[in-house]
C-alpha cells in the first residue's frame, strides 16, 4: 500500500486534498495528513513534520510527501525557493514535493464539482440547488 506525506495550511485543504490524492492514485492509499493552521504556522513546521514523514508509517518512510500552500497574492517562485531554503541540507528517505497554489483551495473546490460533492459528502444536485444563481454581466 502506498503511503502519502501531505502537510496542508488547514482543515478544509486537509479533507479536500486527502480526498483528491486518493483519487488520483489508481492503488490503495494511505495519507497522513498535518494541516497546520495557516501559511505562516505551515511555513514553520512543515520541515519538522518532514523530519516525522521518515519514520511515522508503521515505523517506516512514507513513499512521498507533498507540502500544500495557497500563495495568498506572493510570488509561487519566491515562496518555493523559501521552502527549499527552510529543508536545504536535510535528507529525506522519500521524495518530497512544494507545491504552491495561485488561488485558493476554495476556489478549486468550487471550480470541480465533484470534488466538492466527495468533500463535503453532499449529493451534486443539492450543491448546486444551495449555490446562488450566477448573474451575468451585460
Amino acid at each position: 500500500m502506498t503511503s502519502i506525506g501531505l502537510i496542508v495550511e488547514g482543515d478544509y485543504d486537509d479533507a479536500a486534498l486527502t480526498e483528491f490524492v486518493r483519487k488520483c492514485l489508481s492503488t490503495e492509499v494511505t495519507v497522513i495528513c498535518r494541516p497546520c493552521g495557516g501559511a505562516p504556522q505551515l511555513m514553520k513546521k512543515f520541515p519538522g513534520f518532514l523530519d516525522l514523514f521518515g519514520h511515522v508509517n508503521a515505523g517506516f518512510p512514507v513513499d512521498r510527501a507533498i507540502v500544500v500552500r495557497d500563495a495568498d497574492h506572493k510570488s509561487s517562485e519566491a515562496l518555493i525557493s523559501q521552502m527549499e531554503s527552510k529543508i536545504s541540507g536535510r535528507t529525506y528517505l522519500f521524495p518530497r514535493y512544494l507545491l504552491v497554489a495561485v488561488e485558493t483551495m476554495e476556489a478549486w473546490l468550487l471550480a470541480d464539482e465533484q470534488a466538492l460533492s466527495a468533500v463535503t459528502n453532499q449529493a451534486r444536485a443539492v450543491l448546486l440547488a444551495l449555490m446562488p444563481p450566477i448573474r451575468q454581466e451585460t
